[in-house]
């Protein structure tokens, strides 16, 4: 082949291994704009949830009371909506649903479990890079527990072991644009809930008050 064939070759790989880096980059890189943090998303996450109830009863827990707990994996699904104020301000409304199939355990016996959380907040963060969003967060959360597996042998007839909690969440957060329309989210959590009765024939036979601290990673299409 002539010296001008194997230069047009050589040209032309250079340009394509160009173009292809580029547009590798084009990709992954998310405009650094303006208000680019704008918009809706919606995605999915996996995490660990750690669970703990204080259990209290005079009667059916020894020594009156008992901190239980369980941590679990989970899996999930976020949506929500980002509205840049300024350069230096996002605001975001966010909800969620997880599922964490797991089981506390009472002197070596099943007491029971959280299987589903839910929850919405408000979010008010910072860009600390374009594409980078830091923020926390504040809302309310809904669990369900399932108790019944120790109140219903230790006190037959009782009802409320089986309930839905709620209370306040807080949160901390860190959402990264790695294109224009994905994003990566790190996030943790933590729920309170009020204190619940569990009864027998209308009269308190024990209080049950959990707590949880969440940790997810997720990711979502942002439109």
């Amino acid at each position: 082949m002539k010296l001008w064939g194997r230069t047009v070759l050589a040209a032309v790989g250079l340009f394509a291994l160009g173009a292809s880096a580029q547009a590798q980059d084009a990709f992954w890189a998310a405009t650094p704009v303006a208000n680019n943090w704008t918009g809706f998303y919606i995605g999915g996450q996996a995490g660990i949830v750690g669970m703990k109830t204080h259990e209290e009863s005079p009667t059916l827990i020894t020594g009156g009371n008992v901190l239980l707990g369980e941590m679990p994996a989970q899996i999930g699904a976020f949506a929500g909506f980002h509205y840049q104020v300024t350069d230096w301000w996002v605001w975001g409304l966010d909800v969620e649903a997880n599922y964490h199939p797991g089981e506390a355990q009472y002197n070596g016996t099943k007491f029971g479990f959280m299987d589903w959380d839910a929850s919405v907040r408000v979010q008010g963060g910072v860009p600390i890079t374009p594409n980078i969003l830091a923020y926390g967060s504040v809302g309310y959360s809904w669990s369900h527990f399932d108790q019944s597996a120790f109140y219903s042998v230790a006190s037959p007839g009782s009802t409320g072991a089986n309930y839905i909690g709620s209370g306040v969440q807080l949160g901390l957060g860190i959402d990264a644009k790695i294109h224009e329309n994905l994003m990566l989210r790190m996030l943790a959590t933590w729920a309170h809930y009020g204190t619940h009765d569990i009864t027998n024939g209308g009269v308190t036979v024990a209080t049950s008050t959990p707590s949880y601290i969440d940790a997810r990673v997720g990711l979502a299409w942002s439109f």
